[in-house]
């Protein structure tokens, strides 16, 4: 004989349905049955893991949608990793790696990988669920879409895609000019960023277009680069975009995203992009 609904609601509040199904001593098929006929709402996928996870996760530093959340979007968008029950983010940076670690957790372990990288795992539905909801998915790597992200906050956004997934750099070069062949010292500066998505990348284009800023977009197909990976060597498999901008434009848009007092990025990458903000306040007083 099935237990009331009544009883059967407040059971569900602090028990899952293999509890309740030992503790009347039936199968779990048959709480599934009782629930079927009662019309009781079951607790979405994952719900119960909240009450049973290792770690005291801070879920709202992603739901409170402000620059923090959407840098971390960007971040794991462009270098994260979409599994059952679990959303990681891996990088060589391990520094870059602790804090993101401790917006979300400050006891999450990071791990080393076989690839020399170091590697955080979130495994809190909640957090996995939200990515999910703003374009974090499974296998991105070619389907990735741009996601959509309030005015205000896409500079964090991109700064948190440049940290994951892009390049920055300021080099001194040498070049010979004129006719009598003289040495000039120039400095380049360049950012750039990869993606195998070319909606992704061309999102990226026409968002820099409306910003009046000058890009370039440059194509790699399959099996014309190789990356050498602790002594192995790792064939290209797909096509990758690299979206590129230097000089004026670069600078612009460096300045754009590693604007004063944010919040969240890299180290490395902030203090190369703040070198190039010196040189050319000092090249702009020299003028």
């Amino acid at each position: 004989m099935s237990p009331d609904k009544e009883i059967l609601v407040q059971l569900y509040e602090t028990n899952n349905i293999v509890a309740i199904a030992k503790q009347y001593g039936v199968a779990s098929s048959t709480v599934h049955y009782w629930f079927k006929c009662y019309g009781i709402t079951k607790k979405p996928r994952g719900y119960w893991h909240q009450f049973i996870q290792k770690y005291d996760y801070n879920y709202e530093v992603f739901t409170r949608s402000d620059d923090v959340s959407y840098y971390l979007l960007g971040a794991f968008i462009t270098d994260g990793c979409m599994k059952q029950g679990n959303a990681s983010i891996s990088s060589a940076d391990k520094d870059w790696l602790i804090s993101i670690r401790d917006l979300i957790c400050k006891d999450l372990p990071i791990t080393k990988e076989k690839s020399k990288c170091w590697r955080l795992n979130v495994r809190d539905f909640r957090i996995r669920g939200w990515l999910l909801q703003n374009g974090c998915v499974p296998r991105k790597s070619l389907v990735v879409q741009f996601p959509k992200i309030p005015t205000q906050y896409l500079p964090d956004f991109l700064r948190g895609c440049i940290d994951g997934d892009g390049s920055i750099s300021h080099k001194r070069y040498k070049r010979y000019v004129g006719k009598n062949k003289r040495l000039y010292r120039f400095y380049s500066t360049n950012y750039t960023l990869t993606s195998a998505s070319k909606s992704f990348i061309d999102a990226w284009s026409e968002l820099l277009d409306t910003k009046n800023m000058g890009h370039s977009i440059y194509t790699t197909l399959p099996g014309n680069k190789t990356s050498t990976i602790d002594g192995r060597i790792i064939q290209q498999k797909n096509t990758i975009y690299s979206l590129r901008a230097a000089s004026g434009s670069a600078l612009s848009f460096l300045r754009w995203i590693y604007y004063p007092n944010h919040k969240v990025s890299m180290n490395r990458k902030r203090e190369k992009a703040e070198q190039i903000f010196r040189y050319y306040i000092k090249k702009e007083k020299s003028n």
